[in-house]
């Protein structure tokens, strides 16, 4: 009998609409414009949806400080950057899996991947990490700049 663990984990109802107020930046809090989402497992031995975990209207470092450094998770980011002289903006997708967070919470967040990008429609660039170390705003705004679109 496969548990359920093999099953695609996907976001439930309201985590799916904040997502789209989030991508069409009409996601606020105490009316500023939420920045930044973080999802996690609903429950992290049986997972049966993707959930939020947290929200914020800060910048980088506020996104960073709130990913755990013992549990995986999937972040979003509304990076902002400059290229030629224009104003741009892209949605950057952070699947988090530290060193320190339990094998099954790496190996679920592994394996639900692509059917929560899937679900996260308007992500444009992906980025894996296991340490806060490995994740910089500069290279994140390259990558982005580097993009045709």
């Amino acid at each position: 009998e496969p548990s359920n663990t093999m099953l695609a984990v996907k976001l439930d109802a309201d985590s799916l609409s904040l997502w789209n107020n989030f991508k069409l930046s009409k996601l606020k809090d105490s009316d500023k414009l939420v920045n930044w989402v973080v999802f996690k497992f609903n429950n992290p031995r049986e997972p049966t949806a993707v959930v939020l975990d947290n929200k914020g209207t800060g910048d980088f470092d506020e996104f960073l400080a709130a990913l755990p450094d013992t549990d995986s998770r999937y972040g979003i980011f509304n990076l902002k950057y400059k290229k030629g002289d224009g104003e741009r903006e892209k949605l950057c997708l952070l699947v988090w899996a530290p060193d320190a967070s339990p094998v099954k919470a790496r190996m679920l967040i592994a394996s639900n991947k692509d059917t929560v990008k899937g679900q996260l429609d308007g992500v444009a660039i992906e980025f894996q990490a296991a340490k806060k170390s490995e994740v910089v705003f500069t290279e994140w705004v390259e990558k982005a700049q580097q993009q045709l679109k």
